[in-house]
């Protein structure tokens, strides 16, 4: 099924505003033997701390059944504001939820995450993410410089 404009919208602002020094971001990563967890977008920094993070843009798209991949030590919802009033009481304590600035020039947090049990198959993941990384760097490869997104 194909992206919806603001889901692909979303997720460009995401992969730039969650990319900074230390941290390693990766869009629609595959967790697990045999794909059974995918998440959105993942970061993992160099303390090897994971978050997932799920892009929802329609409350048809937050009530579906599609697996919402919360593996990370920290784990979070990206959706528009609208949105989030809607479905703010069904959203679990410990997923923290996040928003477009107007404009999309940034992500603003309107719920915190609290750290939860997740994490704990990524860790070979996380050094091999980091020896990558270490490898492009060396390379002199830049991260993305992703425009902002407007309107």
């Amino acid at each position: 099924m194909a992206k919806l404009p603001e889901t692909v919208a979303i997720e460009l602002l995401a992969l730039r505003d969650l990319w900074k020094q230390g941290v390693f971001v990766c869009p629609e990563v595959t967790v697990g033997w045999f794909g059974k967890e995918r998440a959105d977008i993942m970061s993992i920094d160099t303390d090897q701390t994971a978050r997932c993070y799920e892009i929802k843009v329609t409350k048809s798209d937050f009530y579906s059944k599609a697996n919402n991949s919360f593996v990370g030590h920290f784990n979070y919802y990206i959706m528009p504001m609208e949105l989030y009033e809607k479905v703010q009481a069904d959203v679990p304590d410990h997923v923290g939820v996040m928003i477009p600035a107007p404009g999309y020039r940034n992500l603003c947090s309107v719920k915190k995450a609290k750290k939860g049990n997740g994490g704990h198959c990524l860790t070979p993941a996380a050094k091999f993410g980091k020896r990558l990384f270490s490898t492009f760097w060396a390379l002199n490869l830049k991260p993305l410089n992703l425009p902002i997104v407007t309107g």
